[in-house]
């Protein structure tokens, strides 16, 4: 999309080979913060520092931003009891610590689970010096490093994307449907949502800027696309607990969601083809 838009600000056509790339999602540079619908099921986060604000700031962010349930210790030593205890999604630790460090308590929390995931921070130690440490954790991903003092958007981003793996790498073409349908059958509502509602901003900004005119919004009335801010206030809980929609009990959310990318895609796909149609 970078490329797009310098190609668009020097008012130039764009050849429709360059421009494919303009359809690309990238999961990884979604804003994930802003994503305000979780899934039912909250990642559960063990955070391990020895200075009480930070820990608190920490536990103030992520449970503001919802879909997360939070724990705290002071130390390796707490931090490695309260594990055994609920065994957390993550483990976000500070490394030098008194009692134990955040090095130790990894070590043993690994006796207990080789596949537990750890995110280390620190302004005292580098990457290297932990890669040395533990080269296989950070080999397969399941260890991860990041510097004090970090950009707190950029750190939220990379524990949901580090709890959900399948979705860190993906990048999906809106334009070739057979790899939207793929890439798409194994997603959960959440990452449903956020896939709609950049396709819907996409939708809005390519038809302005290859077809030169605002998009009226009945547009997507009459293929039944739903505005996904609209669509997240018609979102429920029914009394199994499963996510239904207010006005439509009969479609799933996942339903409704999938219907909505697929009538989407094929509108990215028609803003493309006229394009062509007019590319000079």
């Amino acid at each position: 999309m970078k490329d797009l838009v310098e190609m668009d600000k020097n008012k130039q056509a764009i050849n429709p080979i360059v421009l494919k790339r303009g359809f690309l999602i990238d999961f990884k540079r979604i804003n994930w913060v802003e994503i305000k619908f979780k899934s039912v099921k909250k990642i559960t986060l063990l955070i391990v520092d020895d200075e009480r604000s930070f820990r608190e700031l920490l536990l103030d962010i992520f449970e503001t931003e919802g879909g997360y349930e939070v724990d705290l210790a002071e130390n390796g030593q707490e931090g490695y009891e309260k594990f055994k205890e609920k065994r957390h999604d993550i483990v976000l630790t500070d490394i030098m610590m008194d009692v134990m460090t955040g090095v130790e308590m990894a070590e043993y929390i690994r006796r207990l689970n080789p596949d537990q995931k750890i995110f280390f921070f620190s302004g005292w130690l580098s990457t290297n010096r932990l890669i040395e440490k533990f080269p296989d954790e950070f080999e397969r991903e399941i260890f991860q490093f990041i510097d004090k003092p970090f950009n707190i958007t950029k750190f939220q981003n990379r524990i949901y994307l580090f709890k959900n793996k399948n979705i860190s790498q993906l990048k999906i073409n809106t334009l070739d449907l057979d790899e939207l349908a793929d890439k798409t059958k194994d997603l959960n509502e959440g990452q449903l949502f956020a896939l709609h509602k950049n396709m819907w901003n996409l939708i809005h900004k390519l038809y302005q800027r290859l077809l030169g005119q605002k998009i009226d919004e009945y547009l997507f009335d009459i293929q039944e696309i739903t505005d996904p801010a609209k669509l997240i206030t018609e979102i429920i809980l029914d009394e199994k607990g499963q996510l239904q929609f207010k006005t439509n009990k009969k479609n799933s959310v996942k339903e409704k969601l999938k219907a909505d990318i697929w009538n989407m895609a094929y509108f990215l796909k028609s803003i493309y083809d006229e394009y062509c149609k007019n590319y000079h």
